[in-house]
């Protein structure tokens, strides 16, 4: 297992969520999974035809989203993500909404097509903004395979 740390405020734009993704979401991914506080699809337009793909030819996709009061997911944002979700094949989306507290994590879970698996957990949500216009931060755990159990346990929670 290995261990890297990211932080937009120190390695500026190239050490960002939104760099780590353009390395990461490539033809081949097996899995995605997802939890976050809050969404744009402006964060996942252009790599909806490799999630596409993923989820056609037999991949996992999850996407748990916050229903925020203040600042929820617009239709629009949604309605981006349903031919991923509404096509066959095992994708899911979720929507949160906490009547007591807000629907805030920000963790990411993907099985490269070569078995290993990747985490990220930090601060940046799955927006426009949180990719590269914020100052953000982020633990990436990196694996030979999906086995390992802080990995595991990311891919549960957001199971969950």
């Amino acid at each position: 297992m290995t261990l890297r740390y990211f932080d937009s405020g120190i390695g500026g734009a190239n050490d960002c969520l939104g760099r780590w993704l353009d390395d990461e979401l490539v033809d081949g991914i097996r899995e995605f999974r997802g939890q976050f506080g809050f969404f744009d699809v402006s964060a996942l337009r252009k790599y909806l035809p490799t999630l596409q793909g993923m989820v056609d030819n037999g991949g996992t996709f999850r996407l748990v989203i916050g229903a925020n009061n203040g600042d929820p997911a617009s239709t629009t944002d949604v309605n981006a993500l349903l031919p991923l979700v509404t096509g066959g094949g095992d994708a899911r989306l979720a929507l949160v909404a906490l009547s007591n507290a807000l629907f805030h994590p920000k963790t990411l879970h993907l099985v490269r097509a070569d078995d290993s698996a990747v985490g990220v957990v930090g601060s940046a949500n799955l927006t426009g903004k949180g990719l590269g216009h914020n100052v953000e931060a982020g633990i990436v755990i990196e694996a030979s395979d999906a086995n390992h159990d802080a990995l595991t346990a990311i891919a549960a929670a957001i199971d969950y």
